[in-house]
This record gives structure tokens, sequence and C-alpha cells, in this order.
């Protein structure tokens, strides 16, 4: 599951101490994860081995409750489970079923991460909860990734929202993605304007590749600025479309013929995280603008009720 370390200009506990928090991310997520998974399979006296899956004997993460649960099998006793409210809540679930709850529940956590900080909060849109997206982005690109979701970036004379900008071990992508339905074919009709016909309709609109060049142009600058170089790659992105005509653009692209390969390698990319790729998400945290409010003040206007 990517580290989601900015979204828009909330503020995120990656500004400061980055190393850091990218190891508390691991660390936390780990023990999470064994958590649940403990308490699913004491709810459902799992036997040690699931099936499809490597031997739990041999999983860190699960080492323990192996052996606690081969315990309990040796000494022929049964084991005495309250009926509280994480047995009931896992009672009869499956491992697909448990892994969509950790998912869900790990995503939030992310979003928390990524508008406050221990001592500054952001007012984050609600409906990110619910963005499809950014949800699927997450957990689809595994821990070496990381996702800055439409960041706000300084600039010479003002702020620009960003494109999506992932920093993975061997490079950085910037993203833009088109929604369209099934039916639709997306087209450049020139440098400026792009169209969408579907259902025998025809929609224009401004190219998504200018916003793409212009976040190019912030993270290379960036880079630069830092003393460091790394490979910047601008795609246009649609899965449930088409892209034609693809030749006349400034960036790659991965419609629904190609983007589930465009994903797959950067799943199977068996890269660790780079020194480098931390240096430069690092460099681009810090050109990131943040807007947010002190804790003290949120708590101090509420005990007075104002």
């Amino acid at each position: 599951m990517a580290q989601l370390i900015k979204m828009k200009d909330y503020a995120s506990r990656y500004e400061y101490h980055f190393l850091h928090q990218n190891a508390e991310f691991l660390a936390a997520k780990k023990s999470y994860w064994q958590r649940m998974k403990t308490d699913w399979m004491i709810a459902n006296k799992s036997s040690p081995k699931v099936s499809g899956e490597e031997p739990l004997e041999n999983n860190t993460r699960m080492g323990k409750a192996v052996n606690r649960l081969k315990w309990w099998k040796q000494e022929e006793e049964e084991v005495e489970i309250n009926e509280n409210d994480a047995y009931l809540f896992f009672k009869g679930k499956t491992l697909e079923e448990l892994k969509d709850i950790f998912y869900d529940n790990w995503f939030l956590i992310q979003l928390e991460w990524a508008s406050s900080t221990i001592s500054e909060i952001s007012m984050m849109d609600p409906k990110l909860k619910y963005d499809y997206r950014l949800r699927t982005l997450l957990r689809e690109l595994p821990d070496t990734y990381f996702v800055m979701y439409y960041p706000v970036f300084h600039t010479k004379q003002t702020t620009m929202e960003g494109a999506i900008t992932i920093i993975g071990p061997v490079g950085i992508d910037v993203v833009h993605i088109l929604e369209g339905t099934m039916y639709s074919v997306f087209e450049p009709a020139d440098s400026r304007f792009w169209k969408e016909y579907v259902n025998q309709k025809q929609h224009t609109f401004v190219s998504p590749v200018l916003a793409l060049k212009r976040t190019t142009n912030v993270v290379e600058a960036v880079l630069k600025q830092a003393g460091t170089t790394f490979p910047v790659q601008a795609t246009v992105v649609s899965p449930a479309s088409i892209i034609d005509n693809r030749e006349v653009l400034y960036a790659h692209t991965a419609d629904k013929r190609e983007y589930k390969r465009w994903m797959e390698r950067r799943i199977n990319n068996p890269s660790p995280v780079k020194n480098r790729q931390l240096f430069s998400a690092e460099a681009l945290m810090g050109q990131a603008a943040t807007v947010s409010v002190l804790r003290s003040e949120i708590y101090s206007s509420n005990e007075y009720g104002e």
C-alpha cells in the first residue's frame, strides 16, 4: 500500500522528519495488520495454515499468534473467547474480507496523517474519504511508492495546484486521470484542447497535457535546485476509456487497453526505496504549500464555545 505523503495544501506528518515518518508508516502498518489478523484468527479458531497463503509459521508478522494457537491445540484445551465486539465483528469473515477491512481502515489513517501533524490540522474535504481513484491508487501500489495527491506547490510568484505526483524507486510519474465512460473516446484536437466522443456527442475541454507540463516543470526545477536528478515522466491515464491519436502528445498515455500493464510495471517493481527517491520526495515536500491551523487554537475555541 503506497504512502500518501501530501494532499492538496494540507498539513502532513511527512513534512517533518521524512525518513522517520517513512519508517513509522511501515512499522505501524505491520503492527496494525498483525493485531487485526490475530483477532480474526482467534475469532474463527483458524488453522495455522490458511489456504493459498504462505504457511503462517514462516510469516514473521504472525509467528507469535501461530505459536499460541499451536500451544492451545497441543494442550487440547478449548480456546475461551469472550463475546466482545472484536470477536463478534471478525466471526465468520473470510481472509479476503479481512483484507478489505484492513485496507479501508488504513486508508482512513493515511488521510489523517496526510491532513494533520502533532501540532497542526487542515480542514480536509470530506469527499476525499470516498475518492475511488485515491483509494485504489494507494491500495494497488506497494509501500515503496510515495503519492502526492494534487499537491499545491510554491512557485516564484504564487502557488499552483499540481497533478498527481508519484515518487517511485526508479523515477517520478506525473499523472492526469481522465474519467470517462466505457464508451468514451478521448482525442487531442490541438495543443490546447481535447475532445471526448461518447454516445454520438462531442465535448471539448482543456488539454490535460498543459497541467502535466506545468507540474513536470515545477518538479524538475525543485530537483535541480536540490542538486539532484531523477527521471520524470508525464502520463495521461484513462482506466475506463480509449485515448486516440496519441502520437501528437507531449505525454505518455495509458488508456483501458494499457492501464493494467502500466500499473503492473509499478506493482511488480522489485526495487526497494532508494536514497535518491527519499531525497527527491523530501525536496518536493519542502516546496509544497500548507494551509493549517494549530490544534491548540481549535481546542481553545471549543473550550470557550466560540
